[in-house]
């Protein structure tokens, strides 16, 4: 009779259970689900298609349902009068740092570096910077105000990746809604993110020692892979590889089969990037390139995709031996460096580079726009601009079949511009992530004071930048610049090492080589030759120097370590 009782009274409680839980209304249980939104009477631009004056956008469950003069909207939607915006394919960042922690402090003195750098050591921590295990994913904290930005700005999707190193780690692609970072996800290891930065008191402190330190992982990986293959296929006689988290990390990026994204802002820095590529067979992007365009035939023969910075203050690279600067925007810019700044997008672009914009390097995200648009006065064709915005971003990230369009089935990710986005004084004025409504509307914080590189037209004040000729000295045209086939320095006292001094002696140059060396009265000058009066003066052979450091970016000796026979000086000519 108990047992009878105790049945009954567990179906009672399992029937209770049930109509508690079926007594949740329905909204209640799909909350997580947007809601369907109709668009109406607004200018739509598909991208993918030709724009569409006046029409409806549907969005539903997240996805774009509709779009066209003639869709109707559905009872459950959520109408909204979109007369006067223009709807857009939410723009995507291709390289962003939103939710990534900060650079490590380096204003430690010597002493309390060298000892965080021993005891780092001591426990087999991995350098920071050495890092390309780590991923965006592992690291990600919510950083509401940054994602904020991003919407103002109408980006809507970003590749987020670790900001600082020379093997930085991996990068993800994410949507920038609200909410929690696993629901945001679209790839979580997308590529490999490499930069020039060098590192204080420990190795690589040189740009060479980077270079070098890239060339010698990549190696090792190749080892690495090679090695526990060979184990993989004789486990039973072969002894198993020692397991490494960071080589373990970069076997798919080694094999091509992962991006390798390079940081290269400079004509310098592109091209050794381009080097390591080829060298080492690497699936290569180039981020950054304020200076893409004076390698604009490279990169397209490479048929390399760039991601174009729209910080468009110009940079330089490290000078001098034992510099300890890094590749930093150029403190008195000269009118040519600004104007080549702003041209560059458009120059790579007419060259034949795909390229996609981003908005890495600013530190104001409310310049992206406005940059944006200088780029496009500067030359940049609207279409590909626009297209750089949006399914350029998509097709170089792998996720075009979701995002970078307006198109049936994807993702319902949408900027709304009022008026055009090329019109100077256009804003955003909402976005959809995700099909999530996000209304920006009229906000006094959304534009601080923009960057000096915009431009502003005939306001523009650029009485404080000169002329590059007044400010650059170059070494001036000799006299053997291959204009004469032939050259006499005439009169002068000789100093032929070789042999005796001669006075008022002729020294003949016929195509870049010496000719005839004697008396003035014993050398036959041809007609029509150049003659260089050298009275008074000595001729000398051309001075070698044995030992020089001349010339070379980021550091003169790798001294961080005491053998570096790995280093090479040609990696790092200016």
């Amino acid at each position: 009779m108990t047992s009878v009782l105790c049945r009954a009274l567990r179906l009672i409680s399992i029937f209770g259970l049930i109509a508690i839980v079926t007594d949740v209304p329905i909204a209640a249980q799909t909350s997580d689900v947007p809601p369907t939104y109709a668009l109406i009477n607004a200018r739509i631009v598909p991208v993918s298609a030709r724009p569409i004056q006046s029409g409806t956008l549907l969005l539903r469950h997240g996805k774009i349902a509709a779009l066209g003069q003639d869709v109707d909207p559905p009872q459950d939607a959520i109408v909204m009068d979109a007369k006067g915006w223009t709807l857009y394919p939410g723009f995507i960042d291709p390289h962003t740092t939103i939710g990534m922690a900060e650079l490590p402090s380096l204003e430690q003195d010597n002493a309390a570096r060298a000892r965080n750098i021993q005891a780092r050591q001591r426990n087999g921590e991995p350098t920071p910077g050495l890092t390309p295990q780590l991923t965006s994913i592992s690291t990600y904290e919510s950083d509401g105000q940054a994602l904020q930005a991003a919407r103002n700005a109408g980006i809507t999707a970003a590749a987020i990746a670790p900001p600082f190193g020379v093997f930085k780690g991996q990068s993800a692609i994410v949507t920038l809604g609200d909410g929690l970072l696993n629901d945001k996800v679209l790839r979580s290891h997308w590529a490999q993110h490499l930069g020039f930065e060098r590192f204080r008191g420990e190795y690589p402190s040189t740009l060479m020692g980077v270079m070098a330190t890239i060339r010698q992982h990549y190696l090792n990986a190749q080892w690495y892979g090679e090695a526990w293959n060979r184990y993989r296929n004789q486990p039973t006689t072969i002894d198993r590889p020692h397991y490494d988290e960071a080589l373990e990390s970069l076997q798919t990026s080694a094999a091509g089969e992962q991006p390798v994204v390079f940081t290269a802002w400079t004509e310098n820095e592109i091209r050794r990037a381009l080097k390591l590529a080829d060298e080492l067979g690497l699936n290569m992007i180039v981020n950054g390139a304020v200076e893409g365009w004076r390698v604009a035939s490279a990169l397209r023969t490479s048929n390399r995709p760039v991601l174009v910075s729209l910080d468009l203050r110009p940079r330089q690279g490290p000078v001098g031996f034992g510099s300890g600067g890094g590749t930093n925007p150029t403190d008195d810019p000269t009118l040519e460096d600004v104007n080549e700044a702003k041209s560059n997008a458009g120059r790579l672009y007419s060259a034949g580079v795909t390229i996609a914009f981003t908005g890495h390097g600013l530190d104001d995200p409310s310049n992206f726009l406005n940059n944006f648009r200088t780029a496009v006065d500067a030359g940049m064709s609207r279409d590909g601009a626009l297209r750089a915005l949006t399914i350029t971003p998509a097709e170089i990230l792998g996720v075009d079949d979701v995002l970078g369009s307006l198109d049936v089935g994807k993702t319902a990710n949408v900027v709304a511009i009022k008026g055009d986005i090329f019109d100077a004084d256009a804003e955003v004025e909402a976005v959809w992530i995700d099909g999530t409504y996000y209304d920006l509307g009229p906000n006094d914080n959304k534009h601080p004071e923009r960057q000096v590189t915009d431009n502003e037209e005939e306001n523009a004040d650029t009485s404080q930048l000169k002329s590059r000729a007044e400010v650059e000295r170059r070494a001036p045209v000799g006299p053997l610049d291959g204009e004469f086939p032939v050259t006499a320095v005439r009169h002068g006292t000789i100093m032929t090492v070789a042999g005796n001094i001669i006075s008022g002696g002729t020294v003949l140059i016929e195509n870049g080589k010496i000719a005839a060396v004697g008396p003035d009265s014993q050398v036959a000058v041809p007609a029509g030759a150049r003659e260089i009066d050298a009275t008074g003066m000595w001729v000398t052979p051309g001075l070698l120097d044995a030992h020089s450091h001349m010339s070379i970016e980021g550091g003169g000796n790798e001294g961080a370590d005491s053998v570096t026979p790995e280093v090479r000086i040609i990696d790092v000519i200016n």
